[in-house]
């Protein structure tokens, strides 16, 4: 009877560290995973900030900040549009907003897709590419004109354009600009709003003046705060739009109402 029990024991134990190892290599096959995804988003996030860096540092000379006088001559950015257009015809202009990290050149393509996770010389990571909607003239002469970023993890891409939810930082950083080929185009920052993925924000081609009239006052409705900007139906507007963090079926959309157009040379 002893035995019996002292064999049952045995056993018991022989089972329980079966259970063991086998949790302890579920464990270590999981945390193998994890580590190994933790490490291809890394590289998946140093490619394309390895890449937009080599850009900005190619491509755009910063205005000259020691030289007195330097920066009331030309206060904007200098951008190599031939050499931007020569590595990617699709590049349509370079846009900047002080005050955030936001400095990137936008493409256009055919629809929207292709860039959803395609950089702008091509490599496929997750960041893609900021991109003009495929539906609107490259020329700016839309009443709305939509560009697209992703809201990355790393605060790269379009992720600081939730800085403007706080009404200091956005009547402290009222503008931004875009550059095109010998022009820069100032927009003063309209309305910050948080909306659907679906909403008439989007909305880029209206009938008649009175339909961009509405559009411009529904965004009203739903702005953050006010940035003491009137609704002017005879002015374009610019909306860039992210994905509020994890939550995809919202955005963040900053709109800009153009406020001029300067010619570079």
């Amino acid at each position: 009877m002893i035995k019996k029990t002292q064999t049952r024991i045995t056993e018991k134990k022989l089972k329980e560290k079966k259970i063991i190892v086998a949790l302890m290599a579920i464990f270590i096959c999981v945390a193998g995973f994890s580590g190994y995804k933790i490490i291809t988003i890394m590289q998946d996030y140093n490619k394309s900030v390895t890449e937009y860096e080599g850009i900005s540092k190619d491509m755009v000379k910063k205005p000259d900040t020691t030289t007195p006088g330097a920066v009331e001559k030309s206060p904007y950015l200098e951008i190599n549009y031939a050499g931007l257009k020569e590595k990617n015809s699709d590049f349509v202009c370079w846009l900047d907003i002080p005050g955030t990290n936001i400095s990137y050149p936008v493409v256009q393509s055919t629809n929207n897709n292709e860039y959803l996770h395609k950089t702008f010389e091509g490599q496929y990571v997750y960041a893609g590419a900021l991109f003009m909607d495929y539906r609107n003239s490259s020329d700016f002469s839309d009443y709305n004109t939509i560009i697209y970023g992703h809201h990355m993890n790393n605060n790269t891409m379009f992720a600081q354009l939730d800085l403007y939810w706080r009404e200091s930082f956005g009547k402290e950083n009222d503008k931004f600009y875009i550059y095109t080929d010998k022009k820069v185009y100032v927009y003063q920052v309209y309305a910050f709003i948080n909306t659907s993925s679906t909403s008439y924000a989007y909305t880029s081609y209206f009938p008649s003046k009175l339909d961009y009239a509405d559009y411009l006052s529904k965004l009203k409705t739903e702005e953050y705060y006010d940035m003491g900007i009137a609704a002017d139906t005879n002015k374009r507007v610019v909306s860039l739009s992210t994905c509020q963090g994890q939550n995809t079926g919202k955005r963040y959309v900053l709109i800009g109402m153009l406020d001029k157009v300067v010619d570079l040379y």
